[in-house]
């Protein structure tokens, strides 16, 4: 008996035909890689639809990974800190482009390691007993946090330890520390998290490091599609509204701190999402002396992102060889040959657009102008297309 004729339940139709959320999940998270964007964007859709739009982004970066069969520390760790995570959302990536749900914080948490989650559940509590201490009202203040540390000195897990006990409104430098030490430590997740918690619970302090650069770098990396058609390119264009000068400070080891940070998170959408307008962020960085290259180099991207013409990625998968582009310029030329020797042979109705027409076809005039650089296959007559057109 086919199976579509037989009883069976409704959802193990759909996971026998693969076309369960549950299925299209498991496959986004194992093709993410994959060339083929246009599945990838459908299974995007599917599972946004499902799980919501958290989920797809988190399975199409690389955040989901496929769980062991036994029941780590990691995920008893998380049960037991879910009630304080759902009762302060505030430690979850929000957006106006992405807004978390309860039941998806078990999905985009567990790529946190154990470190990470007993350092988001230290600050919150050290932060709440502040909120709600109704004697600790918060001062209006601008501190002033470009000291960007010149070594490492200790881990993010020591850095929590030493601010337990201490006042987080007025640890503003380490807080700081913390933040650039979680993203040495690649865990640039949290990193976010911890940055956008700050400025939700201290509204009045203006922190140099602003948590929109840090999900900028995290996203600018998975940049695959052009505005209006990912979701994270519309989070990005809205991310890259924020930036102004402001940022820079008198400190060069400062500016080039952030200057590195801007670049890693504007330099493949100026490519692929140019209407980011990442370019204008490249156009802005101060690297300092030391790194001229990488200078010129995010120059050249930004002169090219500035065109809003969007990298044709299918055009660069395959690689072609100098012989190869000769024989297809060379056919063109033929084509564009044959095709000028008929054009004075062209009938129309109206004699005036017949005359119009061949004085076009003459020497150093319109039609003419257009083609010869195709016809004598000169590379150098390409500025004066470019007047033309």
């Amino acid at each position: 008996m086919n199976w579509q004729q037989s009883g069976l339940h409704p959802e193990v139709k759909l996971l026998v035909a693969d076309e369960h959320p549950f299925v299209q999940l498991l496959t986004l998270i194992s093709l993410r890689e994959s060339p083929d964007y246009q599945r990838l964007e459908n299974l995007q859709a599917v599972v946004a639809q499902s799980f919501g739009m958290p989920v797809a982004i988190a399975a199409l970066t690389g955040k989901l990974i496929f769980p062991s069969d036994s029941k780590s520390v990691f995920v008893e760790t998380i049960e037991s800190i879910e009630a304080t995570v759902d009762h302060n959302d505030k430690v979850i990536l929000e957006s106006e482009k992405i807004q978390l749900k309860d039941s998806n914080i078990h999905s985009l948490v567990r790529e946190i390691e154990v470190l990470e989650v007993n350092t988001v559940d230290a600050i919150n509590s050290t932060t709440s007993q502040e909120i709600e201490d109704p004697n600790n009202q918060i001062q209006t203040q601008i501190q002033n946090q470009a000291d960007v540390p010149t070594q490492i000195q200790t881990d993010a897990q020591e850095i929590v330890i030493s601010l337990l006990d201490s006042n987080l409104e007025e640890s503003q430098n380490a807080l700081q520390y913390l933040i650039w030490q979680l993203i040495y430590e690649d865990k640039g997740s949290l990193a976010f998290n911890l940055a956008h918690c700050l400025e939700i619970e201290f509204p009045n302090i203006r922190f140099q490091l602003p948590s929109w650069i840090i999900r900028a770098v995290i996203l600018g990396g998975h940049v695959r599609y052009e505005v209006g058609i990912g979701e994270i390119v519309n989070i990005l264009m809205d991310d890259f509204a924020n930036f102004s000068e402001s940022l820079f400070t008198g400190e060069d080891e400062w500016n080039q701190a952030i200057s590195l940070l801007l670049a890693a998170s504007a330099l493949r959408p100026a490519l692929l999402a140019p209407n980011t307008n990442a370019s204008d962020i490249l156009n802005h960085l101060r690297l300092g002396g030391g790194l001229s290259q990488l200078f010129e180099y995010c120059r050249a991207i930004a002169d090219y992102g500035s065109q809003r013409y969007a990298l044709n990625t299918t055009a660069i998968k395959t690689v072609r060889s100098q012989q190869e582009w000769d024989a297809d310029m060379a056919i063109l030329c033929q084509q564009v040959e044959e095709w000028f020797s008929h054009a004075p042979l062209l009938d129309m109705i109206y004699g005036i657009a017949k005359v119009v027409w061949t004085e076009w076809l003459q020497s150093n005039n319109l039609i003419y102008s257009l083609l010869l650089p195709v016809r004598k296959n000169d590379t150098n007559g390409v500025a004066v297309v470019q007047q033309y057109v």
